[in-house]
């Protein structure tokens, strides 16, 4: 599949859930172990954001994927009928300009263990170039030989886990309080309704005081859309720049700076078992002013599950109680840099 492509995969899903079904969470809570079920490994960037939300749209029980080879290895084959779906990961070459100014390619074996920063002072350039391959959901497979659903077998692995429905609204009071009381701007409580906001000129968080919210739930959301616009501050993530010379306004690249916030904040929320319904009548209102532009840029969807997946993991490398999925502590801007290794998929460079 080509990039353009994929682009385009990533604008009809979210325009499908803006207009089809707004209604309803955009994840599914006590559901966000998304991963390559041949492999085991998690998926990472705008490819988790997009899995979930097709996992939640086309109502799969389990956000559990994997190519045609690689059912074909464990004896299942793809049902008739069955649509794949694009994910993406970013691959590397390296080169490096010898005395006489001839570009040299170098092996991957030779930069193992290796940042890219020793790699520039070594003088080595790297190229990132993205790579597209189709997978499938467990439920899109049979048995070879008996006609069984591979579901079937993946419910059976589970059964020993606890049921979703019996973790959702549990979580660690501890984790949302220590990121208010510890996060890398002051974040202080206001006797004011509806004074959620995050200044970009003080680099300060007020939240609405929480007796003044209607469940505690929905203050701990807003908390948490808030924290996740200021990752976008310039000494940390830098995603206000991006937008701005991406949308060339400041007005509209707000407007897609929400979606960033509310996409972050609800992916948090879920992964700790909560699903606030005031954060979902939110995420319904903003919805309508996200529609028209997602349909005019194709790019604009895959940058905003990209940058989502970054601000999460922003969040997620300080506080990795707040984060349960393995998948977020991973590539964000980390303060230690990150040693590659021989044909490493790093997905977080657009």
């Amino acid at each position: 599949m080509k990039k353009d492509n994929l682009f385009d995969f990533y604008s009809d899903l979210l325009t499908k859930k803006i207009t089809e079904d707004w209604e309803t969470p955009w994840f599914d809570v006590g559901r966000m172990d998304c991963k390559n079920y041949f492999t085991g490994k998690p998926y990472r960037n705008g490819n988790i954001f997009f899995l979930l939300i097709a996992t939640k749209f086309y109502r799969y029980k389990y956000p559990f994927y994997l190519t045609f080879k690689q059912g074909k290895e464990l004896g299942y084959s793809v049902t008739k009928g069955s649509k794949a779906l694009p994910v993406y990961y970013y691959s590397f070459t390296f080169w490096r300009i010898d005395e006489s100014g001839k570009k040299i390619k170098v092996h991957p074996n030779k930069v193992q263990g290796k940042c890219f920063a020793t790699l520039r002072e070594e003088g080595i350039s790297i190229y990132p170039f993205l790579k597209v391959y189709n997978v499938f959901n467990v439920e899109q497979f049979v048995n070879l030989e008996t006609g069984e659903n591979l579901l079937t077998k993946v419910s059976n692995e589970m059964i020993s886990i606890e049921d979703k429905d019996s973790n959702v609204g549990t979580y660690e009071v501890q984790t949302f309080e220590d990121i208010i009381n510890n996060w890398e701007c002051p974040i202080v409580e206001v006797d004011a309704v509806q004074n959620m906001l995050y200044n970009v000129t003080t680099d300060t968080i007020e939240l609405t005081s929480r007796n003044l919210c209607k469940t505690i739930e929905a203050f701990y959301s807003s908390m948490l859309h808030e924290v996740a616009h200021s990752t976008g501050a310039k000494t940390r993530l830098n995603r206000f720049s991006l937008f701005d010379d991406l949308m060339g306004s400041r007005k509209e690249s707000y407007a897609i700076e929400e979606l960033v916030a509310e996409l972050s904040s609800a992916f948090i929320m879920a992964s700790n078992n909560l699903c606030d319904e005031e954060q979902r009548k939110n995420s319904a209102k903003y919805l309508q002013s996200w529609e028209e532009k997602i349909k005019s840029d194709n790019n604009l969807a895959f940058k905003v599950c990209s940058e989502a997946f970054k601000a999460i993991s922003y969040i997620g490398e300080r506080f990795p109680e707040a984060v349960n999925v393995s998948m977020c502590m991973h590539n964000c801007k980390s303060s230690q840099p990150q040693p590659l290794t021989p044909n490493d998929d790093i997905e977080c460079f657009e």
